[in-house]
């Protein structure tokens, strides 16, 4: 009970946020333009300050530990890759539907849910927040996304909308990707030193860009309550829809976790990882598809329905997935 009952109040507080957003769109009926502009602005300004705030302010040692989080970016993703083909195939999906299945099962919310769960679980649970700090935290997951979110834009946008798009330079070079490199530069440019001096105004402009940062946790949830509550499909789903729905979700909530714990008992426990390290490793390698899908889908009118069936599905059964794991992952390394 000591862990289940925090986990409750964790899931809870991501519920209710997420709640909001989708009585917004369907009781209260808000338009879409408006949430395109939320999303928007918490995509393209919340989500970057928020890095460049946490990140720049971290020890610069753990900006050296941080190195690991750039190949487990590319090994996720290529275990997610084996999976996603492995599961689709035993269900029987045909090759459009099978790529799209492999790219959804691959690429998962790396931003959005780990920024958010690792805001709210340590103060759901204050015993443990030492061992999670939350700007260490960040840095991890600013680093981990450096290669996933460009290759999420190339290789994940191809998988599930084929090459008929030409791609954006900003959509591999996104406001957070900016934001985590800008944070990083102030780290290892020494540059600390003056933006945290009171005598000059670098601080107070950040104080000021900090309380900007703060409003990304709950719009994050909001957004993606909305998302949700938007998604909509021209007919009922296909039965191939339903079935890529099915192996995605197989691969994200049982097979990713599965291979997390798997590696945890073999490797990452024997090589002295901070608990920090492994938490954030641990969210990469639980958390439903990226919602950005939607936005490549509806860009390139390919496979907008399996899509949208697939993330409904996916982050309804992530209220379920995500207690069973974080109370999995709590008693393995005994936090």
């Amino acid at each position: 009970m000591s862990l289940v009952l925090p986990v409750f109040y964790t899931l809870l507080q991501l519920f209710t946020l997420a709640f909001i957003g989708f009585l917004m769109v369907r009781l209260l009926k808000y338009p879409r333009r408006f949430f395109r502009t939320l999303s928007a602005f918490t995509a393209n300004v919340a989500l970057p300050i928020y890095f460049f705030v946490s990140v720049s302010k971290t020890d610069p040692r753990d900006v050296a530990a941080a190195w690991i989080f750039l190949p487990a970016a590319l090994l996720v993703i290529a275990i997610g890759l084996a999976f996603g083909w492995l599961s689709s195939r035993l269900v029987g999906l045909g090759t459009d539907e099978r790529r799209a299945a492999m790219g959804l099962s691959s690429f998962g919310n790396s931003s959005y849910i780990p920024v958010t769960l690792m805001d709210i679980f340590p103060l759901t649970l204050p015993s443990i927040a030492g061992m999670f700090p939350a700007k260490t935290a960040s840095l991890y997951i600013g680093v981990y996304l450096l290669l996933y979110s460009p290759t999420l834009w190339t290789l994940g946008n191809w998988l599930v909308t084929g090459s008929g798009k030409k791609l954006r330079f900003w959509d591999v070079v996104t406001p957070p990707f900016l934001g985590i490199l800008s944070g990083l530069s102030v780290v290892l440019l020494g540059l600390q030193g003056i933006l945290f001096r009171a005598d000059l105004p670098f601080l107070h402009v950040y104080k000021a860009l900090e309380r900007i940062g703060s409003l990304t946790v709950p719009l994050v949830m909001i957004s993606v309550g909305a998302l949700l509550a938007g998604l909509s499909l021209r007919g009922e789903g296909t039965a191939g829809h339903w079935r890529a729905a099915l192996s995605v979700s197989v691969v994200r909530f049982l097979l990713l976790p599965l291979a997390f714990v798997g590696a945890y008992l073999l490797l990452l426990k024997r090589m002295g990882l901070a608990p920090v390290q492994v938490w954030v490793l641990f969210l990469e390698t639980m958390i439903p598809p990226a919602t950005n899908f939607s936005v490549m889908a509806a860009r390139s009118a390919r496979n907008e329905d399996l899509v949208s069936l697939t993330l409904l599905v996916t982050y309804l059964l992530y209220l379920v997935a995500l207690p069973v794991g974080l109370v999995v992952f709590l008693r393995m390394t005994g936090a």
